[in-house]
């Protein structure tokens, strides 16, 4: 009989919910974070209030930070307060979204439309608890020392030698999964009737890629299977001089 577990990992939607952005000295730009996807997706507060489309209209200027052609929000008439508070609404694109930081998915528990958890089960439950056990600390959960991978000792390493940040990489990701692995036996040993479907089998291969743009990120692909015959896919992008998993 399958367990259940919450659901985390789910589709971006790149929205950002709301922001407060200042107003240029011609009181008619106002300049968000991340580029806007679209006019249809913005949303604009002016002390709380939310202004009608008509109101405003979306510009295109060059954009220094940004790199590229940046749309930014134009009103169609000056605003006469020397520091309004705006806030916007608006969905960005997967390139500069702050929720997902470009991996297309976000780590979070979300409801459904009638109030429910998502839930997951089988060998999905299975790929979520192996994400869980390779992003965790190792021994950042007091009451499992042995949960998660060593992965953070890795902030700083000199990055140009991709042999040794490779070889870390499968040997910390490899463990903490053998590590998930011992445990569920244990468990399925006690337990007859857990479903194989959410037992870790066998790692196939784990890969490691090193981003070309920037050096410092890394890219890990693993293949593995449940102990039900079923072959998982599974990957993880780390961020060493910072350590942000994503």
């Amino acid at each position: 009989m399958a367990t259940v577990d919450l659901r985390i990992q789910n589709k971006c939607n790149h929205r950002i919910s709301i922001e407060t952005v200042s107003i240029d000295s011609d009181g008619l730009t106002l300049r968000p974070l991340v580029p806007i996807q679209s006019m249809g997706s913005l949303s604009v507060r002016r002390f709380g209030v939310k202004l009608n489309k008509t109101e405003y209209y979306l510009e295109s200027e060059d954009n220094l930070v940004v790199g590229s052609t940046y749309r930014v929000i134009k009103l169609f008439n000056r605003d006469k307060y020397t520091d309004p508070v705006y806030d916007v609404s608006y969905a960005t694109t997967l390139k500069y979204c702050p929720k997902c930081v470009g991996t297309e998915y976000t780590d979070d528990i979300y409801t459904k439309r009638d109030g429910e958890f998502k839930t997951v089960t089988d060998e999905f439950m299975l790929a979520q608890q192996a994400e869980k056990h390779v992003v965790t600390d190792v021994e950042s959960n007091k009451y499992h020392l042995w949960i998660g991978s060593g992965l953070r000792s890795l902030i700083n390493t000199k990055v140009t030698d991709l042999d040794f940040i490779t070889s870390e990489v499968k040997k910390d990701i490899r463990s903490a999964l053998n590590k998930m692995k011992e445990a569920q036996l244990k468990h399925e040993q006690a337990n007859p009737l857990v479903d194989s479907s959410e037992v870790m089998g066998n790692i196939k291969s784990i890969e490691v890629l090193q981003d070309a743009a920037d050096p410092s990120i890394v890219e890990a692909f693993v293949t593995y299977t449940a102990a039900s015959g079923k072959t998982l896919e599974y990957s993880q992008v780390l961020e060493l001089s910072t350590f942000r998993p994503r």
